[in-house]
């Protein structure tokens, strides 16, 4: 992680994403919560990929570990978390208390958009009621997108075909 996203960052508690076994363990406060899901491995920083505000941190966490098709964003940072563990990166879940988690929420995702950060929040939602998707093609596309976030030393370029010109 750079210095500026650490300075961002700065006051968050980090602990290893938690398993469904272990998001009861999250804590429970009156105002919520605002967290970044961040992706590391060895040799490389830390770097965020979602960021969530809510008043209930231990049930969003189970939800991403569902990662249910008819919740748009739990199946996309559910998948994601899923695949970029499957490539041999550890997710890390940082999180503060927070009386005003909307608010600090959309100041931390504009300040690391600004500082080039790739975030799943930039992707267009799907709605599955109206058919503009399916489960696997969104898989596929979740799966292409975390390529991108870990870069080619990460991602499998024989499941994937270059693009048609």
């Amino acid at each position: 992680m750079g210095s500026t996203q650490r300075s961002l960052l700065e006051g968050f508690t980090a602990v290893e994403f938690p398993t469904l076994e272990d998001v009861a363990s999250l804590p429970r406060g009156p105002g919520g919560f605002v967290y970044v899901i961040s992706w590391t491995r060895a040799g490389n920083p830390e770097v965020p990929f979602y960021v969530g505000q809510t008043r209930r941190l231990s049930d969003r966490m189970w939800d991403y570990c569902e990662a249910s098709f008819t919740a748009c964003t739990d199946f996309r940072v559910g998948k994601a978390i899923q695949y970029l563990g499957e490539r041999g990166c550890r997710i890390i879940l940082r999180y503060k208390a927070t009386e005003n988690r909307h608010e600090e929420e959309y100041k931390l995702v504009r300040e690391l958009l600004v500082i080039g950060t790739r975030l799943l929040n930039q992707v267009p939602a799907y709605d599955y009621r109206n058919a503009n998707t399916c489960e696997a093609e969104e898989c596929r596309f979740i799966r292409r997108f975390s390529d991108l976030l870990i870069g080619p030393q990460g991602a499998d370029t024989a499941a994937t075909p270059p693009p048609q010109i």
